[in-house]
């Protein structure tokens, strides 16, 4: 397996410094999250950031507002967000979020254009999604056989989010193994019990916590993974939220302690504290 880290985690830093902290902790690689529109020569700089900061983007997250946007809206942002991660030559999954509601005309066109235009070496994974507030659940994707049949006639990946199956009362180990077949990148986190009216905060606060400091039996999960023979991504996609530090020392330990985790579940050597001259060594894949 291969164990990335989100930039999404590390908002308040500029790029550069967010992949030099995820390799200094010993992470394989980055998926980078959008958190605007791509710029013309967007992919040039990021390739130049990848390379000085010696880590790969493997995955690249299409673009995620904070707030509703059109289905018009939408559909262009993952369509942008298609375009820069085929021009980014190590990032092999584009990570998008289920078609809900009135996205759905415009999802058929838009992954047909981007079918047509996909290099080889990128597949379109499709992200489980979560329930964020009381009562309003991500219907028909909070079906787990609804979402496996429709990435099957859509021929996408699923990148199965720990924290979102959770939020749906899903039995984790039985989802997952459903997923298996499809199975691209798992989105790591913990989540606690706890609910909050607003939907922002379980997203930040219950949901995307570091492994461990949870209910989520990520351990098992991991370990069931390793006996099946996944050589996929495990990507820690985690809260600000648990990161958040103005020590540059204090944001790497949190990140290995996470990663050492999931190298203990699946009885791989875990990283030692590196430095920006070091390789991190080299786990099984």
């Amino acid at each position: 397996m291969e164990i990335l880290v989100s930039t999404g985690s590390l908002p308040w830093l500029p790029l550069s410094a967010r992949l030099q902290l995820i390799r200094e902790a010993g992470a394989d690689g980055a998926e980078l999250l959008l958190q605007r529109r791509p710029r013309e020569r967007e992919a040039e700089t990021i390739r130049e950031i990848s390379r000085e900061s010696g880590l790969p983007v493997r995955s690249l997250h299409s673009l995620l507002r904070l707030r509703s946007v059109s289905p018009d809206i939408r559909a262009v942002d993952v369509e942008s967000s298609a375009r820069l991660a085929a021009e980014l030559p190590r990032c092999s999954i584009l990570v998008v979020h289920p078609p809900i509601g009135a996205e759905r005309e415009q999802w058929t066109t838009v992954m047909r254009r981007i079918e047509r235009s996909r290099p080889e070496h990128l597949r379109i994974g499709l992200e489980t999604p979560g329930q964020h507030r009381r009562g309003q659940r991500p219907a028909p994707f909070d079906n787990l056989e609804f979402l496996v049949r429709y990435v099957e006639e859509w021929d996408l990946g699923i990148v199965f989010d720990t924290a979102h199956a959770a939020s749906l009362g899903w039995d984790l180990q039985a989802a997952l193994a459903l997923c298996l077949p499809r199975l691209v990148n798992v989105h790591l986190s913990d989540a606690s019990d706890r609910e909050w009216w607003i939907g922002f905060l379980n997203s930040i606060v219950r949901d995307h916590r570091c492994p461990g400091d949870g209910t989520l039996p990520l351990r098992q999960l991991l370990q069931f993974l390793r006996d099946q023979g996944y050589r996929g991504f495990v990507t820690l996609e985690l809260s600000p939220l648990a990161l958040f530090s103005l020590r540059r020392g204090s944001i790497v330990r949190v990140l290995q302690k996470a990663i050492a985790f999931v190298c203990e579940a699946i009885g791989e050597p875990a990283p030692g504290r590196s430095s920006p001259g070091r390789e991190p060594p080299t786990r099984r894949r």
